[in-house]
């Protein structure tokens, strides 16, 4: 099952139509703050993908930190980052040489939480993507962050059990304290374990806690 699949049953039509657009892939990254999101989906090339993390080439990716600056739609070519000098040894032109030779990204910030950025990179060898083609790529990153939400996909409720549990509290004081029956706070946690892809509850913390779910103000 693809990581956004659980959150949003139509993310397989979204994806193959990504992959209609951008046939060498396309890197989802949803409410970044400091360069780490909270949901990351990448199906660019696996070498290309490795190569980029081993690098840590996102501190040197124009793409990166057009994202990081602005919002908007552009294509990778009209970028211009003048601290990061095109040559042969750049971020882009590696990408270049693993197939990934013209792409588009769409930035766009949480509207319910200002502060967080999410882009939709997308790549193909062999033309630059057509007006009504970034636009579509951007539409679909707008439905998506939507659907999601500025916490993961999770709602406040599932939140609010995670970070009783995350404060050590027993599954009983924590339905007392939240004013809810055991029964629905067992439920609400399910719901979160599910939507966060955890095979148990303590695992479900943990990943909300990893991913920055916790500790966001409401």
């Amino acid at each position: 099952m693809m990581p956004l699949e659980r959150l949003l049953p139509s993310w397989p039509e979204y994806h193959d139509r990504l992959m209609t657009i951008g046939p060498m892939g396309y890197t989802l990254a949803l409410n970044v703050r400091y360069l780490t999101p909270q949901i990351y989906v990448s199906t660019y090339p696996d070498s290309w993908v490795t190569e980029y993390t081993k690098g840590r080439y996102v501190l040197l990716d124009p793409v990166a930190l057009w994202c990081a600056a602005h919002t908007g739609n552009i294509r990778w070519s009209e970028i211009s980052v003048p601290a990061l000098a095109a040559s042969k040894r750049g971020v882009m032109a590696r990408a270049s040489r693993a197939g990934l030779r013209y792409g588009a990204v769409s930035s766009q910030r949480n509207r319910d939480q200002n502060a967080q950025r999410c882009g939709l990179s997308i790549s193909r060898e062999d033309r630059e993507l057509e007006p009504d083609e970034l636009q579509e790529v951007a539409d679909i990153l707008s439905a998506v962050i939507a659907h999601v939400g500025p916490f993961g996909g999770l709602s406040v409720d599932q939140r609010a059990v995670l970070t009783e549990l995350a404060n050590g509290h027993q599954i009983a004081d924590a339905a007392k304290k939240l004013r809810i029956s055991e029964p629905t706070f067992k439920r609400r946690l399910e719901a979160a374990r599910k939507s966060l892809g955890a095979k148990t509850a303590m695992q479900a913390v943990a990943l909300a806690a990893a991913r920055g779910l916790l500790g966001l103000s409401e």
